[in-house]
């Protein structure tokens, strides 16, 4: 009898070692804190550091860096700091096009210019970095209508690396709303849809000759989706996408579809 036990309870402690094992992959994931650059007063940033390219130049001025975590700010000042960081990067480089707020992955800037991939290997400061920097696809017309945002994926949950925990059904259901600032508006959004494709045989549609064919696509999606709700039909949602690579299968790229639950300007 005890010979029948043994393994039994050998299988079951390899059981429990393994579901540790993933409790602990999604509980490392790093999460992604905000380092502002904050310039000294005597080396002020002037009109006359403009370059062609309508960037400012920093690389004669002294900085400092304060890290921004925003995981435990009322609304109130999450959308203070997002406003402010907004404007401190706009006095560099007028590629910025918003900042973004996932929350439990980060607190980003977004870039975009005509260029789909200069910011895979650059900063928000035009700086050349492996990281990159978050980055809106060339064709969208801002967060107006379908946002569709790119980012480096690491294991370790760096940049978009944390969009994995989006897989697990409790996170994609329960996590709280993204935030996006824009100069202008904060646009505020719920996932819809999650699903992998080979980026060699498929890519994101972010323009649309008619609401129909938008509503038919959505509806496609929700069709491949691992985990889907509320898909945003009949009535126009702005949609945003954003999309990372993934190691599921070669060439995977992980798609989390979100829609637009409301807007407040500031």
């Amino acid at each position: 009898m005890s010979k029948k036990i043994i393994p039994l309870f050998i299988a079951a402690i390899l059981v429990i070692l393994s579901f540790m094992s993933v409790c602990s992959n999604a509980t490392d994931i790093m999460y992604n804190t905000y380092h502002r650059r904050i310039y000294s007063e005597t080396k002020s940033i002037n009109s006359s550091n403009d370059d062609n390219s309508g960037t400012k130049n920093s690389s004669n001025n002294e900085f400092t860096y304060e890290t921004i975590d925003v995981r435990d700010m009322d609304e109130a000042t999450l959308e203070k700091n997002m406003i402010e960081d907004f404007k401190n990067v706009s006095n560099f480089n007028r590629d910025i096009a918003g900042w973004i707020n996932i929350p439990n992955v980060g607190y980003f800037p977004v870039m975009q210019c005509n260029n789909n991939s200069y910011y895979l290997s650059h900063n928000e400061y035009n700086e050349v970095e492996q990281n990159g920097a978050p980055f809106l696809d060339r064709n969208c017309e801002g967060f107006k209508n379908v946002s569709l945002i790119y980012g480096h994926h690491y294991s370790s949950g760096k940049m978009f690396g944390g969009l994995e925990k989006y897989k697990e059904k409790d996170f994609f259901y329960q996590n709280e709303v993204i935030t996006i600032y824009d100069g202008k508006y904060f646009y505020y959004y719920k996932p819809f849809s999650i699903y992998l494709f080979k980026s060699r045989t498929y890519s994101v549609q972010v323009t649309f000759d008619s609401l129909q064919e938008k509503e038919q696509y959505l509806q496609e999606i929700a069709n491949c989706s691992t985990f889907v709700s509320g898909i945003p039909l009949g009535c126009g949602n702005s949609v945003l996408f954003l999309q990372t690579c993934d190691y599921s299968f070669y060439d995977a790229r992980l798609v989390i579809a979100f829609k637009r639950t409301h807007t407040k300007k500031i």
